[in-house]
């Protein structure tokens, strides 16, 4: 319809221009100009309009396109939470096998985040206390745990020497030669024992 207006307008155009040869010139330029004003109107108006259709087809694309995003981050979000499931077999299955080899002691391999992720530590645990929030008591037993796995597997066994042992009531049994300071009430004076250990070595204290 606008493209018909445009061109009867030109027509206009022209029958003034050949109908009223005599008339005066500034009436028909005056007439050509409004003419003109208004083909340019319906053009600006013509060219918005097919903008327009361009940018409501451009947005079924994209929602076409949004639609098709949609449906494969589901499929990867899905795919992701059978990984994680996966992954958390695994840890504790692997958690487990860490766990037989110690006495007390216990390894965090992995930390479950508030939107249920994954995020990887390795953290020694003891009773499910992290090893920052434990007592001095049970930090050193933990320390005794690590030393006589490392231990077997090296095939060494070396003097352990125990700092801040003195709130220790019981130690991990080691099979190593132990020597740390414990508190006697009837001691007025530091002397040097050795204790005979239920393994057949010594246990050295003062």
């Amino acid at each position: 319809a606008l493209t018909k207006e445009i061109h009867d307008i030109k027509a206009t155009i022209q029958k003034t221009i050949t109908k009223q040869p005599n008339a005066p010139k500034e009436r028909l330029l005056k007439q050509i100009e409004n003419l003109e004003n208004e083909r340019r109107r319906l053009e600006e108006k013509m060219h918005q309009i097919t903008l327009k259709r361009k940018l409501e087809k451009r947005v079924e694309e994209l929602k076409a396109e949004e639609h098709a995003l949609a449906v494969e981050y589901e499929k990867a979000e899905r795919k992701l939470k059978d990984i994680e499931e996966q992954t958390r077999v695994l840890i504790s299955s692997i958690e487990d096998k860490i766990a037989a080899n110690f006495q007390i002691a216990r390894f965090k391999l992995f930390h479950e985040q508030i939107n249920g992720g994954l995020q990887d530590v390795c953290e020694v645990t003891v009773n499910g206390v992290p090893y920052g929030s434990l007592n001095n008591a049970a930090r050193i037993n933990a320390g005794l745990d690590v030393i006589n796995l490392l231990s077997r597997h090296y095939g060494l066994s070396l003097p352990i020497f125990v700092d801040n042992a003195e709130s220790v009531t019981s130690f991990v049994p080691t099979d190593s030669q132990m020597i740390y300071l414990a508190v006697s009430p009837k001691d007025k004076e530091l002397r040097f024992e050795k204790v005979k250990k239920k393994e057949g070595r010594d246990e050295r204290k003062g």
